[in-house]
This record gives structure tokens, sequence and C-alpha cells, in this order.
């Protein structure tokens, strides 16, 4: 295999209660152009396999929400070529003890528990206990997590694929308002 490199990344506006599509995509795509009607990537004439996807916050100041915080994710893929495609998931994470701790309401009801600009690799937090250790989103957060890690995601040949998030209270989807501009960025290999 190839040497891991960037194969592409999503913006995401806001950060709230549902697994939403992205609003932007890097290479930039829009929505009505390429792909229709959908933010999404395309694989390429071959699978690719995800081995990082690194998150970024850009806003860490959030009204506060009674409660701690995870961020939950799902990478998806669709191949039915209609002009409004059909997602379905390869892989997403909602428990506690897959994610990273965003928000502890104990440290503070206004921060997220996150650095501007420094990007996480939410694929190290999987299986890491989470939920009974405190796990940031933060480089020192992730070097410490020495258990778990999720094995590279497989995407087909010839279809779209995107990267949801959204913020998670143990295991249920939970409103916030704050977290704008997060970007994850997607590595990995084409095989």
């Amino acid at each position: 295999m190839s040497a891991i490199q960037f194969l592409g990344g999503f913006g995401h506006d806001t950060v709230t209660n549902s697994l939403q599509e992205p609003d932007s995509a890097i290479p930039v795509l829009e929505a009505a152009v390429f792909p229709l009607t959908s933010i999404a990537l395309y694989t390429g004439p071959r699978p690719i396999y995800i081995t990082h996807l690194m998150v970024s916050f850009q806003d860490i100041v959030v009204t506060d929400p009674s409660g701690d915080l995870y961020l939950g994710w799902s990478v998806r893929s669709a191949a039915d070529g209609t002009g409004s495609p059909t997602y379905s998931e390869v892989a997403g994470y909602t428990a506690n003890a897959d994610l990273p701790l965003i928000h502890d309401n104990s440290v503070s009801t206004t921060a997220i528990q996150a650095v501007a600009n420094i990007p996480v690799n939410l694929m190290k937090y999987v299986g890491s206990a989470g939920g009974a250790t405190t796990f940031y989103a933060t480089r020192a957060g992730e070097d410490a997590i020495t258990t778990g890690g999720r094995r590279p995601i497989r995407i087909a040949a010839h279809t779209l694929y995107q990267v949801r998030v959204g913020s998670y209270r143990a295991g249920s989807l939970t409103a916030v308002t704050g977290i704008d501009n997060l970007f994850v960025a997607v590595y990995g290999q084409r095989v």
C-alpha cells in the first residue's frame, strides 16, 4: 500500500443534535454541482481506506448545555446513482466509551475541551473507554489513550462518501449551541 495521504475534508457550520450532512467539502464541491444535491467526495476508480479522521474546532465556546457532551461521528457512503444519493453508514460511533469528551460541564459551563485549530484523530478514541476515563478532544487527551483505536475504514470504489458529526450525551444526540466551524480532515490510502 502507498503512504497515508490527505483524501479530502468536510466542514460543518454547526454541530448539534443531528448527524447532518457536512456543509462543505475539500476539494470544494457544492450541492447541485458535483455531486448533485449533496455534499460528499468521490472515492474514484479504486477503493479507499480511511486511517485517520482528524477533527479540528474553531469555536470552543458554547452556551451551557448543562451536562457532559461527546463528539459522535459517522462515515457514510452512497452508490445508488441517483440525483439525491441515499447514504448508508459504513462506520459510526455514539457511545461515550468510543468518543472524545468535548464538553466537561464540571470543568466549565461554556468551554469546549479542545484547542482551536489543533486536530485530533476521532478513530483513536474508539474503544478507549472514554466514558470511564477523561479523554478530551486535545492532543494530550489523544496521547493519553493506550487502548482501543479503530482499524481502517474501507469505502468501495465508484462511490460517494461523507463524514457526519453530532453531539452526544450517554449515546443520545443532544442539542448544544456554539459549536461552529468544525472541520474533519480525512487521511488514508488509495489502493
